[in-house]
């Protein structure tokens, strides 16, 4: 088999699969906010708003895809921020849940479920019993 003959295995594409919908989040956050600095008129409160607008927006867009699996509604900013042991800004705790790992639980997400904002796709009854 010639090296052009290889196939790439599915853990690999959707790793890089991954790295790019990522790095393609936090271009388009950046290039907005550049944008947003250089109109002049702009105050930070409005390009506060507006990146959090956007931030929230890639984070709903990121969990119905599958690709965020957060146990709590409104998702984690957290763990997408890369301030928890996922620094690639993805968010696994829902899955961490289910495994009894509520040590690797962010802190933001067990304060959600503190709050009653648990949706744990994998094992509700069990996040639900942490609160």
């Amino acid at each position: 088999m010639d090296a052009e003959d290889e196939i790439i295995p599915t853990e690999e594409i959707e790793v890089i699969r991954k790295y790019v919908l990522l790095a393609v989040m936090v271009l388009a956050v950046l290039t907005v906010s550049i944008l947003w600095t250089y109109t002049g008129s702009v105050t930070f409160g409005d390009k506060r708003a507006h990146i959090l607008s956007e931030l929230d927006e890639t984070l709903r867009t990121a969990t119905l895809s599958g690709e965020y699996k957060c146990c709590i509604d409104p998702p984690c900013k957290m763990c997408f921020l890369g301030n928890w042991i996922w620094d690639d800004g993805t968010c696994d705790c829902d899955t961490m849940i289910a495994n009894g790992e509520w040590d690797k639980v962010c802190p933001e997400c067990v304060h959600g479920i503190e709050e009653g904002l648990c949706k744990s796709g994998i094992n509700e009854t069990v996040c639900l019993s942490q609160s």
